[in-house]
Parts: C-alpha cells; structure tokens; sequence
C-alpha cells in the first residue's frame, strides 16, 4: 500500500522563502526515509500568527 501526504508546517512567520523551502525539504526526506511506502508528499509552509497563541 502507497501512501499520499498533505501537511500544514506552522514555522515562524520571520523566516525567509528559502528557510521555508529548506524546512519543507528536509521534513519530505526525513518522512520518506522514515515511511517507505509514502509515494507522494504536499508540504504546506504556513506562518505562525503569534497573535493568536497563548
């Protein structure tokens, strides 16, 4: 069984475009080394909003 990834990475809101994609890159090849039978992974980059934390 194959399986198809779609998650939502809060980072900080501060970080430039190339953080953000580094951070993706690195969170698909950890999932994908650690699960093999993941086929397909969506990374979403999303901003904190500090406003909204306790």
């Amino acid at each position: 069984m194959k399986y198809h990834v779609d998650l939502h990475a809060i980072v900080n809101g501060d970080i430039t475009v190339r953080e953000g994609h580094d951070i993706a890159h690195v969170l698909k090849d950890t999932l994908k080394s650690q699960i093999p039978t993941i086929e397909n992974i969506l990374i979403h980059i999303e901003p904190s909003d500090s406003r909204n934390q306790n």
